[in-house]
């Protein structure tokens, strides 16, 4: 009977708001987008952008961050309300949109009888003329997959290319080893922006 919105659940299996309908930055209600300026300066940093999502950023300079509202017209894949613009300066050598799953550290992870694989997608749009990489990753909170993430979907995008949806071959979760449980365990899936680029996620 509670809002499932504003309740923090413990546990999860599935992406929420994937389409960043709900939002922690800068908006105007209208077609016109308002930029969000996160700045980095030698240290890692994490903000929150929007519900469930959270941008980490190491490095030196700026990321900028909007959110695009999408007509039916632009005829996007998979027909998104919004999206999210991500300008990532030169000098920001890692940036991360990822979101957490808590309480478990072995989610999606293989198990001695089971293999499990993942797969997923992505929609990507480049806003320069200059060709970029995004990537979709997989990564528990200790172990194996802590200092070897598993790429998911790797997104060749060309220059200034409309909206295209990206997939990857299903990739086999490695049996995790991962000795952390209950509140601490937890997963990260990630999309990794390359430095120097402008897409729309």
């Amino acid at each position: 009977g509670g809002d499932i919105i504003a309740e923090s659940l413990p546990v999860q299996n599935q992406m929420s708001n994937p389409q960043f309908t709900q939002i922690l930055i800068n908006d105007v209600p209208s077609l016109t987008p308002s930029t969000t300026t996160y700045t980095v300066s030698g240290s890692p940093a994490t903000f929150e952008v929007a519900p469930d999502w959270e941008l980490f950023a190491n490095g030196t300079g700026t990321v900028l961050i909007e959110r695009i509202a999408i007509s039916g017209s632009v005829e996007a894949t998979t027909n998104p309300p919004y999206a999210l613009s991500v300008t990532t300066g030169v000098g920001v050598s890692t940036c991360l949109l990822r979101q957490k799953f808590n309480t478990n550290s072995g989610l999606w992870t293989s198990t001695a009888d089971t293999s499990v694989f993942l797969s997923g997608g992505i929609v990507v749009k480049n806003l320069v003329n200059v060709a970029t990489t995004v990537g979709l990753f997989y990564q528990a909170s200790s172990g194996n997959l802590n200092t070897n993430p598993l790429q998911i979907v790797d997104a060749s995008v060309g220059q200034s290319a409309d909206y295209a949806y990206y997939t990857g071959a299903s990739v086999q979760v490695p049996l995790s080893d991962d000795s952390l449980s209950g509140d601490s365990g937890f997963i990260y899936i990630y999309i990794k922006f390359a430095a120097g680029s402008s897409v729309v996620v």
